[in-house]
C-alpha cells in the first residue's frame, strides 16, 4: 500500500493540533459537538484520513432578513442544539424576532431547521477516498460524494433526506404573523427531536463500520454487509426494489448463497425491512411473490468490480509505455474476467515473455491474446495469438458468465460476440418448457444455451459446421449442467442435418449475421405442422433519419421478413401460412446506420377448411 505523501502527512499534523485547539474553531458550538467526537476519533485513527469538520446533527431557529439579497450573511441563528429541540425554545425565539423587527423596522422571516449529521474528511488517495466513500454509502449517506482539493481529495459524508427546514412566520415594524404555534408548534419540535434521534443511531453504525472496514490505517474495502437472500427467479426484481428505495449496496456483488442469491443490502435498509409497515418492506415482500422473506447481517461478499482492490505495481499503462513509448494503449478488452486482448498494432514481438508477463501481472490476468481480424474462411474462426498462458490443454480456454449460463471457448479458434448479450439473455425470458428447438446456427451456443438453461426447453438439437466450436458447444452443454438426453449436436453443413428435422421445431434460433437468409427455407421445413417461432437475425442498413424513423424501418423490415416466410411456405407446398412479425429486437450497432436486428416470427399453419354441411 502507497504511503501518504508528505504533503498530506503535513496537512493532518495541522490539522491534529487545531482539534485540539478550541480557540481556532469557528464553529458555532465553539468546537467538535459531543455526539460527533466518536466519529472524529475513529477516522482520524487511521494514517491515510483526518477530519476538516463534522457535525453529528442540529436543531436550530434561523432568522434572515426578508426580501433582500444579503440573507445568508446577515441572517442570525436565534437558537441551536445538538441534543434537540422543545417548543418552549422556539417560542422565545419567535417573541425575540419580533421584538427585533419592531425595534429595527426590518422584515424577517423565521424557520424551524434540523440539519443532519456531516463530515468533511481528507484523504490520502482517490483509492482511499473511494473505500471511505463504499463504507459511507452502505450505511446509508447516500448523498456523499468526493471534491479533488488541492493536495489530496475530499470526501464529503452527508445524507440530507431527513433535513427539514419549516417556516415559522414573518414580522415586520407593522407586526406578524407565526405560522406555527400551540399544536402546530409541538409536532414540528417533536419531528426535529425523531429525526436527530434516528440519525443518531445511523451515525453510531458508521463509526462502528469506519472502525471495522478501515481498519489498520491502510484503507481496507469492506467486505460484508446485509443482504436478502431470495430465489434466483426473484433475484432482479427484489435487486429493483432496493434501488428504487435507495438500499441496494452497490460495493458488493449479488452473490450465490444457500441455493439462491444474496441481493447486498446498506443497513438502513435492512433495518427498514424489519419493520412491519415500512414501505421498503412492502416492496421487496411485493418482489417475493409469496416467497419467504430472509435478511441476514455481515454476510461476506464479493466487492463489485469497480470497488475492488487495485493491484500493488505499475499500471497496465506504464508498463505498455515503458516498452512501447508513443503508444497508448486505449481501452483494451477483457475476455471474462482472466484474458485480456491487446491491440494487433501494440509494437512489441509476440515471444517477448518479460513483457507479457508484466501485461499480464498489471491487467490482473491469467491469459493474454492479440487481437486480429476475424479469418475469411466462412466459419468466422479466429485469428488470435495467444502470448500468456498457465500453460496445460487449456491454456487459451476463456469461459464468460451471462444471466447465470457460462459460454467457453478457445480465444485462439473461435470468435465470441459480447455485444449479443442483451439478445442472449433476452431468450433467457422466453417461456419455452416443454418446447423443442432447432438452432441452425449454434455457435458455442450463444441462443440455445440460455434457452435450455433459463427458459427451459424441452430439447434442443444444435447445428454447427465448425468443429472445433462444435466441441465447445458439448462442452458447454455439460458445464451448464444440461443433462445428455436434452441435446443433440449436429456437427457439418445444417442443410444436410435440416431433412433429418423435419416438422420437430416448435421454436428456430437463426442467429447468423450478416444474414440468415440461407437458412430460412430450412426454418420453414424444421417447423412442426402445429406452428411455432422463428427468431431471425439479419444486418439491416437504415437511413439514419432518427430514432423514431429508424424504429419504422425496423419493423417495415420485420413485416418484410414475416411476408417472406409465408412465401416460403406456400413454395414448400405447405399452404397459406399466417407469418406475423410479433417484435423486433436491436442488437447492436453493426456499423454507421447498419442495426444487427432480430425479427420474432410468429408461424401458424392455414385452418383446415370447414366440412361440407
Amino acid at each position: 500500500m502507497q504511503q501518504p505523501g508528505a504533503c498530506f502527512v503535513e496537512a493532518r499534523a495541522r490539522a491534529m493540533a487545531r482539534l485540539h485547539d478550541t480557540s481556532l474553531d469557528k464553529a458555532p458550538a465553539g468546537g467538535v459537538d459531543v455526539a460527533a467526537r466518536p466519529l472524529v476519533a475513529a477516522v482520524n485513527a487511521h494514517a491515510r484520513y483526518f477530519t476538516t469538520s463534522t457535525c453529528a446533527g442540529r436543531c436550530a431557529v434561523y432568522a434572515s432578513p426578508a426580501g433582500r439579497g444579503d440573507q445568508k450573511r446577515r441572517g442570525k441563528w436565534l437558537f441551536m442544539s445538538h441534543d434537540g429541540v422543545a417548543s418552549a425554545d422556539v417560542a422565545r425565539c419567535l417573541d425575540a424576532i419580533a421584538a427585533e423587527a419592531k425595534r429595527s423596522g426590518e422584515a424577517w422571516t423565521c424557520a424551524l431547521k434540523y440539519e443532519p449529521p456531516i463530515a468533511h474528511v481528507r484523504c490520502a488517495s482517490l483509492d482511499a477516498a473511494k473505500r471511505l466513500l463504499v463504507v459511507a454509502v452502505g450505511c446509508g449517506y447516500r448523498e456523499s460524494g468526493c471534491t479533488l482539493t488541492p493536495g489530496a481529495p475530499a470526501v464529503a459524508v452527508r445524507s440530507v433526506g431527513g433535513a427539514m427546514d419549516a417556516p415559522l412566520g414573518a414580522w415586520s415594524a407593522d407586526g406578524g404573523r407565526g405560522v406555527a404555534r400551540g399544536d402546530q408548534l409541538d409536532l414540528w419540535t417533536e419531528d426535529a427531536r425523531a429525526r436527530l434521534a434516528a440519525d443518531r443511531e445511523k451515525l453510531a453504525r458508521l463509526v462502528a463500520a469506519v472502525e471495522r472496514d478501515l481498519a489498520g490505517g491502510d484503507g481496507a474495502a469492506a467486505t460484508t454487509c446485509a443482504a436478502v437472500v431470495v430465489d434466483k427467479a426473484r433475484a432482479k426484481a427484489v435487486k429493483v426494489a432496493l434501488e428504487l428505495h435507495g438500499a441496494f449496496r452497490k460495493a458488493f456483488n449479488v452473490t450465490p448463497r444457500d441455493g439462491g442469491l444474496a441481493v447486498p443490502c446498506s443497513d438502513d435498509g435492512a433495518d427498514a425491512l424489519e419493520m412491519e409497515d415500512h414501505p421498503l418492506r412492502a416492496a421487496v415482500v411485493d418482489a417475493l411473490d409469496g416467497r419467504e422473506l430472509v435478511v441476514v447481517r455481515a454476510v461476506a461478499l464479493p466487492a463489485a468490480k469497480r470497488f475492488r482492490e487495485k493491484r500493488g505495481g505499475p499500471s497496465l499503462a506504464d508498463v505498455v509505455k515503458s516498452r512501447c513509448p508513443g503508444f497508448h494503449p486505449g481501452k483494451w478488452t477483457r475476455l471474462g474476467g482472466d484474458a485480456l486482448l491487446v491491440p494487433a498494432a501494440l509494437p512489441a514481438a509476440d515471444d517477448d515473455v518479460e513483457f507479457w508477463d508484466a501485461v499480464a501481472t498489471a491487467a490482473g490476468c491469467a491469459k493474454v491474446f492479440r487481437d486480429a481480424e476475424v479469418a475469411p474462411d466462412g466459419i468466422r474462426s479466429s485469428n488470435r495469438t495467444l502470448l500468456r498462458g498457465p500453460g496445460g490443454a487449456d491454456d487459451a480456454w476463456v469461459a464468460i458468465r451471462e444471466g447465470g449460463v457460462v459460454y467457453g471457448f478457445d480465444a485462439t479458434a473461435t470468435m465470441f460476440a459480447k455485444g449479443n448479450n442483451t439478445e442472449r439473455m433476452r431468450h433467457g425470458t422466453f417461456a419455452c418448457a416443454g418446447e423443442t428447438v432447432v438452432d441452425l446456427y449454434a455457435g458455442i451456443g450463444y441462443f440455445s444455451l440460455p434457452l435450455l438453461v433459463k427458459g427451459g426447453a424441452a430439447f434442443a438439437h444444435c447445428c454447427e459446421w465448425a468443429p472445433r466450436t462444435a466441441e465447445a458447444l458439448r462442452r458447454n452443454l455439460i458445464a451448464n449442467g444440461v443433462d445428455a438426453s436434452r441435446y443433440a449436436v449436429h456437427a457439418g453443413d445444417n442443410a444436410a442435418a435440416a431433412p433429418k428435422l423435419a416438422g420437430l421445431a416448435d421454436r428456430v434460433s437463426l442467429g447468423l449475421t450478416p444474414t440468415s437468409r440461407a437458412g430460412w427455407p430450412l426454418a420453414c421445413l424444421v417447423l412442426r405442422d402445429a406452428g411455432g417461432v422463428c427468431h431471425v437475425h439479419e444486418n439491416v442498413k437504415v437511413r439514419g433519419d432518427g430514432a423514431a424513423a429508424d424504429r419504422a424501418e425496423f419493423d417495415a423490415w420485420g413485416a418484410a421478413v414475416a411476408a417472406e416466410f409465408a412465401r416460403l411456405f406456400a413454395a414448400a407446398g405447405r399452404g397459406a401460412w399466417a407469418c406475423d412479425c410479433a417484435f423486433v429486437s436491436r442488437v447492436k450497432d453493426y456499423a454507421p446506420r447498419v442495426h444487427h436486428l432480430v425479427a420474432d416470427v410468429v408461424c401458424r399453419p392455414p385452418r383446415p377448411s370447414p366440412r361440407p354441411s
